[in-house]
């Protein structure tokens, strides 16, 4: 009836189907996150500039306009710090960039507002975890905002 060559031809259609649907899978959710991750930062980008009073320009994901260094001013008083946690010892975060893989250092205080799903500690705040970080300075009186997201 059936013959073995008609048997494995169908066979590997199959694991190539399998194979081929798995890395489609595995390649669109790491677009998914990585898109994600770069519309955050444009979006902290632009809001820093926007509460700063300075005109906010498109920039491709990544980019660093105002051409900055790690904890480069987005605007007069502003800082945008955007990566991976490194570690956490007391009251210091430090953070490994995502737009150049520089290392950044954040001082938390019980002025700085931490978020996460719910409002979030420093206790929080752990290895390994996606953290952006806003500062603005007004008057002498410095006001941070930290986003953590779980994971890489």
């Amino acid at each position: 009836m059936f013959k073995t060559t008609h048997v494995l031809f169908v066979l590997g259609i199959l694991v190539a189907l399998l194979v081929g649907g798995v890395g489609g899978f595995v390649w669109g959710r790491n677009v998914g996150l990585s898109e994600q991750i770069n519309i955050r930062t444009e979006f902290f980008q632009q809001r820093a500039a926007a509460m700063s009073g300075a005109p906010s320009a498109p920039s491709a994901p990544g980019d660093n306009p105002q051409g900055a260094g790690a904890r480069g001013a987005l605007g007069q008083g502003r800082q945008l710090v955007n990566g991976v946690v490194k570690s956490v010892e007391g009251n210091t975060v430090t953070v490994t960039q995502q737009r150049d893989g520089s290392t950044a250092t954040l001082t938390v205080d019980d002025k700085t507002v931490i978020e996460k799903m719910t409002s979030g500690t420093l206790a929080d705040i752990k290895p390994g975890w996606r953290i952006t970080a806003v500062e603005q300075t007004v008057g002498g009186t410095t006001t941070r905002r930290i986003v953590l997201t779980p994971g890489q």
